[in-house]
């Protein structure tokens, strides 16, 4: 699957009040401004995917085309650029998160229907010291 399909279905996956909300409890958003986080994300993700030279015009840019009407300077977006840092961890997360929820449930299934039961091995060791060994034998 082309990673920009992928990246765009992950999208669809999160409601923008979820974007808003992981916006707020990672300090990318302090207060409401012009610039959705939604649109912040869209654009760092998505819209930068095929962009050889990044620059903050160029995130300017993508974000302008994503929320029509929003008009930032590079020197916003350069502000913003250092919190966005937790945001975007928390939003890749997340989707990593659903993603495995969401292949473990669809193949999980699948694989198990094929067994009547599942055995648990458990081959754990622990080592114990000469010290605790000496005094076990003592008794």
């Amino acid at each position: 699957m082309h990673i920009a399909r992928l990246v765009s279905r992950l999208f669809k996956l999160f409601i923008p009040s979820i974007i808003e909300k992981i916006a707020k409890s990672s300090g990318f958003m302090k207060r409401h401004s012009k610039l959705l986080p939604e649109t912040f994300a869209k654009a760092m993700s998505l819209g930068l995917l095929d962009c050889k030279n990044i620059t903050e015009e160029v995130i300017v840019e993508k974000c302008d085309s994503i929320q029509n009407g929003v008009s930032l300077s590079k020197q916003a977006i350069s502000k913003r650029l250092n919190e966005s840092i937790p945001f975007l961890k928390k939003l890749l997360q997340r989707a990593f998160a659903l993603i495995y929820v969401n292949a473990l449930e669809s193949h999980s299934s699948l694989l198990l229907k094929y067994f009547s039961d599942v055995k648990l091995l458990d081959a754990t060791t622990i080592s114990l010291s000469d010290k605790l060994l000496m005094s076990m034998l003592r008794f």
